[in-house]
This record gives structure tokens, C-alpha cells and sequence, in this order.
């Protein structure tokens, strides 16, 4: 690049498209003049390469386009190229002069540097560069399986993502080609999940993670830079529409809620027990072993906390290794064999915690916040809850600021108790955050304290037809706190 003109320090995202080539890559620049800039990008290009670069000018939310070709070229942790533009047009100039007067703080480098090759349809293709864009990433795109083929001739690629509709499985075949070109690289699906049919976790190393697309960038982040292993997959509810932020969205949350509990007087975290902080998976499967003993039904003594991913009993039965014929003949009798000891101190000390609850309730206290456990379990179960309370590491609730409100009997109606517990707690401070499982309970903590967070515990729920009103937010757990 020509030195007749100054060079200043700009790094904003540019899409470039390489003449004769039929993927599109989108890079940072990292100086620009009037007459060129400099592009940093792995892909390298001899010099006499004509290309197109369009970027945004977010000052004045307009892209500008521009031609140039290619004088000179890097290698090494420098690599890139030299761009100089042919007939560049005013709207170049000004986005040039913007940076000249710029601070120091438009034109750090962002942080997270990856080489991802992303494969997507055309009709996704608008979208997507909108998306990467503001990455930051050193990014080339593939129009169909032939350009991404040439594309992973690349030395190094950090992550390969495909980007289809649900039914077109033509991701299937480019991840396998990746995991064979580039075996250390993500490989990541991106989709409306809801809509497809997921493999099972590891039937298949073909895909590291399928992300939906409703959760955007934060999605992407969180899935690059997870491990690899069983798919991870945030799915929207059809009964409930929730749908569970991403674990960098959450993590925010979280650290809002924190800063309201110490900004505010007499602050309260409201929090339901069971599916919320507490897990009664282990509780639901010690019951349905002792009724396999009593009865001498080899599977369902082997019935373990994971085989129970819904309430179903009949699921739970199968998952254990039941036949459906005799998962019929037992579902009654075991359901009311369950109902006997299920809300009782005796099993209930068996539950296990929500990832991540107990810290996160254990720092609501330590930023100054009083604890309240809201739940529908009535007085009976009161000495098993807080012996399981205590034996988790959760705050025991001994003294005013760490309390635990339960119905009076078992039969009393958990709806109709949580909206008695409203004027309580609005007596004993500001409630600043409620968590519950149950949307019917949550929508009911957002109507009677708009000003707080309702936050929705995506984990199980009676199964009612109770949406999620606006402003109620979805988290999977509570484990992004940490």
C-alpha cells in the first residue's frame, strides 16, 4: 500500500468477495488509508487478486462498497494482505476521516480470533453475513458442498458451521468431510432445532453441537468455545415457549441480579424448590427401586435419577428398561405407590441440587440479599427439606433473612398458595428476583413485581398449557453464574 497517504488503526469487520472464487470471507482490517487498507486474514492471495469489500459504516449505518486488488501479502502471526482500492468513493473517505478522529477505544482488538469456514444456503445467506459481521472472526463462507470443499483446503481452521433448513441434511455430509480435513476443528450445526429430528447424544461424532438460531451470536460464542462431547442443545418448549437464554446471556443475568441485590434496601430472591434450585430425580427413582423390590421387577430395581426426564411414571418405567407391556400393567399401581412417599421428609432428603444453585443462592446472601424458598411442599415435609437444604450447602432457614414458606397441608392448592405468599413477602422487603419452574407461578411473580426479574427455570413443569408472559426470562440452570 502506498505511503502517500496516512494510515490510521481501524478494526471493523469487511466482507470480501475474491474474484473466480465462489465463497465469501469476512475478515478484520487492521489499518486503512485513502487509497487501501490492510486485511488480516488467513487465507492468503498472490498479488494482482481482485476483490470486492464492502463494510459497514456504523456511524452512519450504510455499506460501503469498494474494489481494489491485492499488492502485497503476509505470512506468519502478522499474516494478511494488502488491498489497494481502485476509484475509491467518498463515502471510503469519510469512513477513513471518522477514524482518523477516533479514539483508542473504536479500534481495540476484540479478543476472541477464530478461523471458521461457515456453510450456508443462499437463502440464509443474508442473515448470516449480518450475523458474522460483527464477530470479529476471520470468517470464509460456502455457498453449497462444492464451495466448501475448496474452501477446507485452508491450513487451519478453527471451526466449521453449517447453516441449513431442518430438512436438507446436506450438513451431513460436509461435517463428515471436516472431521476428516480438520479433525481438531468444531464441527457445529445451526438451525431451528425445534424443527428437527436430533440424533441421539453420541450415535454420531459427526456434530459437536447444534445451536439454535434463535439465540444469536451468544449462542455461537458459548458453542465455540465449549468442549467438545454430547450435542448441547437449547430447545424451544412447544407447551410453554420457553426458550432457555445462551450460557453467556445467562451469565449476564445472573451478574444483574447480583448488582440489584446490592444496589437495593431489604432485598429478596424469591426461590421455588423443586425443579427450580432442588433436582427430585434421585428421589423420583429411589421410590420406583423399592417398589421393583417389593414387587421383583429386575429393571425398575435398576431405576436411576436420568431415566426420569419428565414426570411421566410410564417414560420413567421405559427409560429404566420396562417392556411397554408391562410398563401397562404397573403405571397405576406404582402411581399410587408414589404418591404415598413422594411428599413426605423421609424421600425428600434424597434430592440433589440444580447445577449451580447452591452458589448462586449462597451469593444472593453474600451481596447482602435476604433468601426466601416459596415453595409448594406443605409443613409435613418441612424437617426433610432442610435437612436436604443443609446437607447441599444451601443458606438454612433459621432467621428472618432466609426463610421458607410452605403450605399449611398437603391438599391446599400450590396456585392458590403462591399468591397468598405475595403480601409476605412484600412485607419483609424489595423482592428483587423470583425463580420458579412452574410458568403458571412465574407469570404470577411478573404481574405482581414488574420491577423485579422473573426468571423461568426451564428444566420440567406440570405439563399444563401456560405460556410465558412478556418479560419472563428462561434459563436452563443456574451453573453460567459461576
Amino acid at each position: 500500500m502506498s505511503r502517500r497517504f496516512p494510515r490510521v488503526l481501524a478494526r471493523f469487520a469487511a466482507t470480501v468477495q475474491i474474484r473466480g472464487l465462489n465463497h465469501t470471507l469476512i475478515c478484520r482490517t487492521r489499518d486503512i488509508s485513502m487509497e487501501g487498507c490492510f486485511l488480516e486474514t488467513s487465507e492468503l492471495m498472490a498479488p494482482g487478486a481482485v476483490i470486492s469489500l464492502a463494510v459497514m459504516d456504523n456511524h452512519r449505518g450504510e455499506v460501503v462498497s469498494v474494489e481494489g486488488h491485492v499488492i502485497r501479502m503476509l505470512d506468519g502471526p502478522d499474516r494478511g494482505i494488502g488491498v489497494r482500492l481502485d476509484d475509491p468513493l467518498d463515502d471510503w473517505g469519510l469512513l477513513v476521516e471518522r477514524f482518523q478522529q477516533a479514539g483508542q477505544a473504536e479500534r481495540e482488538r476484540p479478543n476472541l480470533r477464530l478461523s471458521i469456514l461457515v456453510v450456508s444456503s443462499e437463502e440464509n445467506r443474508r442473515g448470516a453475513l449480518a450475523l458474522y459481521v460483527t464477530s470479529g472472526w476471520d470468517i470464509r463462507f460456502a455457498g453449497d458442498a462444492a464451495g466448501a470443499i475448496e474452501a477446507m483446503d485452508a491450513d487451519h481452521l478453527d471451526a466449521v458451521i453449517c447453516e441449513f433448513a431442518a430438512d436438507d441434511t446436506t450438513w451431513e455430509r460436509i461435517l463428515r468431510m471436516a472431521r476428516e480435513k480438520h479433525p481438531n476443528a468444531k464441527r457445529l450445526v445451526r438451525c431451528q432445532t425445534t424443527d428437527m429430528n436430533i440424533p441421539e447424544s453420541g450415535a454420531d461424532d459427526t456434530v459437536h453441537r447444534f445451536v439454535e438460531t434463535e439465540h444469536g451470536m451468544d449462542a455461537l460464542v458459548d458453542a465455540l468455545t465449549a468442549e467438545p462431547g454430547e450435542p448441547k442443545i437449547a430447545m424451544t418448549d412447544p407447551i410453554t415457549g420457553a426458550l432457555p437464554l445462551s450460557d453467556s446471556a445467562a451469565r449476564e443475568l445472573f451478574r444483574d441480579v447480583l448488582s440489584q441485590v446490592r444496589e437495593k434496601n431489604e432485598s429478596i430472591a424469591v426461590f421455588d424448590l423443586d425443579s427450580t434450585l432442588l433436582d427430585n430425580g434421585a428421589r423420583q427413582a429411589a421410590i420406583l427401586r423399592e417398589y421393583g423390590t417389593n414387587r421383583g421387577i429386575k429393571e425398575l430395581m435398576e431405576s436411576k435419577a436420568e431415566h426420569w426426564v419428565t414426570w411421566d411414571v410410564g417414560e420413567a418405567m421405559a427409560n429404566a428398561g420396562l417392556p411397554s407391556d408391562k410398563v401397562a400393567v404397573h403405571r397405576e399401581p406404582f402411581k399410587a405407590y408414589w404418591r404415598d412417599r413422594f411428599f413426605t421428609s423421609e424421600y425428600c432428603v434424597q434430592d440433589e441440587m440444580v447445577l449451580g444453585a447452591c452458589a448462586f443462592v449462597q451469593a444472593i446472601r453474600e451481596y447482602g440479599g435476604k433468601v426466601f424458598y416459596v415453595t409448594g411442599r406443605h409443613e409435613e415435609m418441612r424437617a426433610g427439606t432442610v435437612t436436604c437444604l443443609e446437607r447441599l450447602g444451601f443458606p438454612v432457614p433459621e432467621t428472618k433473612d432466609v426463610q421458607l414458606l410452605m403450605k399449611p397441608n398437603l391438599v391446599e392448592d400450590d396456585d392458590l398458595y403462591k399468591l397468598r405468599t405475595y403480601e409476605v413477602l412484600s412485607e419483609h422487603g424489595t423482592v428483587v428476583a423470583a425463580f420458579d419452574n412452574e410458568p403458571t407461578h412465574i407469570n404470577g411473580y411478573r404481574r405482581a413485581f414488574p420491577e423485579a426479574y422473573s426468571i423461568h427455570l426451564a428444566t420440567d413443569h406440570s405439563g399444563r398449557d401456560v405460556k410465558l408472559i412478556e418479560g419472563v426470562i428462561s434459563v436452563s440452570d443456574f451453573a453460567s453464574h459461576g
